[in-house]
């Protein structure tokens, strides 16, 4: 979240208050060291949003196929690199 000023108006007066904005910003989702996708995402639990993009996309079966998510090793920013315990499926008809 960030804070800025706005510019209210209510009953056709106006008013400045201070008001909290939602921050989107991009997140890269490696897999096996391999650069996968680009997504937007609101910053926190980008771990979590990274394993439910693979599993909502089919490209893992399960929480078990992760071996880790985490930072890459270059700690590249809006980067979360996921390991896989068996390498990460192409589409859903390679079960």
């Amino acid at each position: 979240m960030a804070r800025t000023w706005i510019e209210r108006v209510r009953g056709g007066e106006r008013e400045r208050v201070e008001d909290e904005l939602a921050i989107e910003e991009p997140l890269e989702i490696r897999v096996d060291g391999a650069a996968l996708a680009v997504t937007m995402r609101t910053p926190g639990e980008d771990e979590e949003l990274a394993v439910g993009f693979l599993a909502g996309e089919g490209l893992i079966a399960s929480r078990a196929a992760v071996d880790s998510a985490g930072p890459t090793e270059d700690f590249a920013a809006n980067t979360v690199e996921v390991r896989t315990t068996h390498g990460r499926r192409l589409c859903p008809s390679q079960a």
